[in-house]
Parts: structure tokens; C-alpha cells; sequence
């Protein structure tokens, strides 16, 4: 039997919000490193492309960030949260500082 990809997106939406983010952590963990670089890149040239052709304005990120506050009704911090300076250890540099894999919030 094959589903359609609406159908499928349609059983999901009836599923529970837990149920639903275990699923997209699935289909996201399911795509390789590639696929998932080349997609951002994809919506990445055109997002340009629609601020290059006029099809879309820029908004600054602190108007953006007001938008978002809105939205959720949250406070967030008005300003950039400010990281101290990272502290140079030659035995670091050049190599990732993350290799963790993203391991979902469990409280």
C-alpha cells in the first residue's frame, strides 16, 4: 500500500505534540549530512534571490525578534544574549568544537 505524502502528513497532525516532534526528530535523523547541507543551501539561494529581486524586504533583526516575542508571548532578552570570549587552547584549534549528536530535551 503507498500513502501519499498529504496523507501521511495528514495522520501525523492527529497524532500527539510529543508523538509528533518524536517523528520529526526520526525523519530529520533519517536524512544524511548531505542531503540536509544541500537542502539549507537550496532555501538558503533563494531566499537571496527573493531579496535580491525586491520580492521581499529585510526586517532587522530586532523587529524580527519582536515579531517572534508576539508570536509565543514569551519574554525574551530585547538585546543579543553576550557569550564570554572563547579562551584559545591550541589543542582545539582546527577541529569542531560540537560533535555531539543533538539529544532531544527529556523534562
Amino acid at each position: 500500500m503507498t500513502i501519499s505524502v498529504d496523507e501521511l502528513a495528514t495522520k501525523a497532525m492527529s497524532l500527539s505534540g510529543e508523538s509528533r516532534a518524536l517523528l520529526a526528530e526520526r525523519l530529520v535523523e533519517s536524512l544524511d549530512q548531505e542531503s540536509i547541507r544541500s537542502i539549507w543551501l537550496t532555501e538558503a539561494k533563494r531566499r537571496l534571490n527573493e531579496l535580491r529581486s525586491g520580492q521581499i524586504k529585510p526586517i532587522p533583526g530586532v523587529e524580527a525578534m519582536e515579531s517572534v516575542r508576539n508570536l509565543i508571548g514569551k519574554k525574551l532578552p530585547a538585546t543579543p544574549l553576550k557569550t564570554p570570549p572563547h579562551k584559545s587552547n591550541n589543542s582545539c584549534q582546527g577541529k569542531k568544537r560540537f560533535n555531539k549528536k543533538f539529544q532531544p530535551y527529556a523534562g
